[in-house]
């Protein structure tokens, strides 16, 4: 099943970005269940190495749409990952998108 994420990444100091798109799920997690980014589905792609990232992302809230076939859907909203460095956030930023083919917006790329 096809499930839209997103996330917020920031710093102690920064927001830096957002990292969305649609993954693939056999199920529809509920609230406070976890997702493991641990595998990329691009296996040209290494699992990034980052103190203060675990590859584990809780899911906040899970918004139904109920138009399915204009766009809706399942969004999963998943927990803000804060890293401890700029260079760490954008590193994982980047291993989400294209270890799993999700979108990064860099906020700070965009001022």
């Amino acid at each position: 099943m096809k499930i839209y994420i997103d996330i917020s990444i920031f710093t102690a100091t920064l927001a830096v970005g957002n990292v969305k798109g649609t993954i693939e799920l056999e199920v529809i997690p509920n609230q406070g269940d976890t997702i493991c980014f641990s595998s990329p589905i691009n296996k040209n792609i290494l699992p990034c190495s980052v103190e203060s990232f675990d590859w584990l992302i809780k899911v906040e809230s899970v918004i139904f749409n109920p138009l399915p076939n204009i766009g809706g859907g399942v969004l999963l909203s998943l927990q803000d990952l804060t890293l401890d460095t700029l260079e760490d956030a954008i590193k994982v930023s980047k291993y989400l998108e294209e270890g799993f083919s999700l979108f990064f917006d860099n906020f700070l790329e965009n001022n």
